[in-house]
């Protein structure tokens, strides 16, 4: 009867270590995808701003015709 026990009490501990290797996986990749996501949201921030003021800038110093 023990050595059922101590079996189980094993299968127990390897699963339970395998839920917690797979909920830190989970954790892991989902900080890696909102670092690209905020590197990617940041990146484009910047893009767009400086089209923005390029365009604005350029401009600026025109006269306006009609």
């Amino acid at each position: 009867m023990t050595i059922l026990n101590s079996l189980l009490k094993m299968i127990i501990v390897r699963d339970k270590l395998l839920i917690e290797f797979e909920n830190y996986s989970q954790y892991h990749s989902n900080r890696k995808v909102l670092l690209h996501m905020t590197i990617l949201f940041v990146a484009g921030t910047i893009a767009a701003y400086s089209l923005v003021m390029k365009h604005v800038l350029n401009n600026v110093a025109r006269p306006h015709t009609r």
